[in-house]
């Protein structure tokens, strides 16, 4: 528990210094963070809820990171279009209200593929991963949630003192040379990845289930290589016991007929002589 606890400042530290960097503001950060720990809540109340219901075995501790990397990267992508909307209209409710219109498909889109994606863990062998998807797939749901809700109105309530308006850049940069090209090709850059992609997932029946063996994890000059060859070689199974319908070696004492085994051993008892004045001398 303390490892997991660790590991969730960890996360919000590393956050939180990013966010300073970035936008140079004390609120903007804060509104960041506090849109992902109500993401964070909201999905460990769900998977509470549906593990005390019996409909899921597995809690929403393991989804704590996934869910704060998951709702800062929504802030960003709106915080950005709130920005360039600010630029265009000095309302802040008209420029919050345009903004929510153009992230709510990238963040729904987003989050759907991440819980498709997620939810094929369930036809995994282990039981710990058939868990994980499920709960990571509502977590996904829940961050884009309190994105599209929770943030929106504290950005639109806090208006001007969050960020400043951003006029458009004059000068070509080379994220606008990059993107030029995909703007005016789209169908050929979503055909592209799709083709990737089918060609990686192609790929997955040449996976082994079995895994690598110790014999090629370490490099054929490894000094450790030659005993762990050694071990695996007098580690075989030993040959199976010869039947019992096979004829008994001559000289072997047998106890029944179609036996092999000798007959236990049993001390010899012998009568030893019982002191006069004792218990058994006197029953006699």
């Amino acid at each position: 528990m303390v490892l997991l606890w660790l590991a969730l400042a960890a996360a919000l530290g590393g956050v939180l210094v990013i966010l300073l960097l970035v936008y140079r503001s004390a609120l903007m950060p804060l509104l960041v963070i506090t849109g992902a720990l109500l993401a964070l809540a909201t999905a460990c109340a769900v998977l509470y809820a549906l593990a005390r219901w019996d409909l899921l075995s597995i809690d929403g501790q393991i989804t704590f990171v996934l869910v704060i990397g998951a709702s800062t990267d929504d802030a960003l992508l709106l915080i950005a279009r709130f920005r360039e909307e600010l630029a265009k209209q000095p309302d802040t409710s008209t420029a919050m209200a345009a903004a929510c219109r153009a992230t709510a498909p990238p963040v729904l889109a987003s989050a759907a593929t991440i819980a498709c994606a997620m939810m094929t863990l369930t036809v995994s062998s282990l039981p710990a991963e058939q868990a994980m998807g499920p709960a990571v797939a509502v977590a996904m749901v829940c961050c884009a949630a309190a994105s599209l809700t929770f943030l929106p109105a504290a950005l639109a309530l806090c208006g001007h003192r969050t960020l400043r308006a951003r006029s458009a850049p004059a000068t070509v940069t080379r994220w606008t040379k990059i993107t030029r090209p995909i703007a005016h090709r789209p169908r050929r850059v979503w055909l592209g990845c799709l083709v990737l992609l089918v060609a990686g997932a192609a790929c997955a029946p040449l996976l082994s289930q079995t895994g690598i063996p110790c014999t090629r994890l370490c490099p054929s000059a490894h000094p450790r290589l030659p005993g762990t060859t050694s071990w695996h070689a007098t580690s075989q199974p030993a040959p199976p016991a010869p039947s019992s319908s096979s004829p008994p070696p001559p000289g072997l004492p047998t106890c029944a007929a179609g036996s092999h085994r000798a007959p236990a051993w049993r001390p010899p008892q012998r009568d030893l002589p019982v002191p006069k004045g004792s218990c058994r001398s006197s029953r006699r």
